[in-house]
């Protein structure tokens, strides 16, 4: 069995996470390069050399002004996808668990997390870790 390996991303990563987890556009460059300014903090997840999922953390704070306001700057999880295939396998788990450690190493006590409202199964997967809606 392949053990999962959740790290920052590197830049000749850029090919392996389109492939692995695919985002439209190119919002997968958009957030590497963020990462590699040092604005974020753009997570992989890899089951040996396959990227299966990632994440970025958006240092300042949440995008929508709703929950700016209602939480302020804390940082926030924001593109979260894990390949089709290994759903349910605690990859995203492991993501957001790694995102929330890295906030807290930085003086974050809180994290939130942006999702669509639409997307029930990050929804309960929030819940299961403990984030209360708005």
């Amino acid at each position: 069995m392949t053990t999962l390996l959740i790290r920052p991303a590197l830049r000749d990563d850029a090919s392996s996470i389109d492939v692995g987890v695919p985002a439209p556009g190119n919002f997968n460059s958009i957030r590497l390069e963020r990462h590699l300014r040092g604005e974020t903090l753009f997570l992989t997840a890899w089951l040996g050399d396959d990227c299966v999922g990632r994440a970025e953390v958006l240092w300042d704070g949440c995008q929508e002004p709703e929950v700016r306001q209602e939480l302020g700057g804390v940082p926030e999880v924001n593109g979260i996808d894990v390949s089709v295939p290994h759903r349910g396998e605690g990859i995203g788990t492991a993501l957001i668990r790694t995102a929330a450690g890295a906030a807290h190493q930085r003086g974050h006590a809180r994290i939130g997390v942006g999702v669509d409202l639409t997307n029930e199964g990050a929804h309960r997967l929030y819940e299961r870790l403990g984030f209360t809606g708005m």
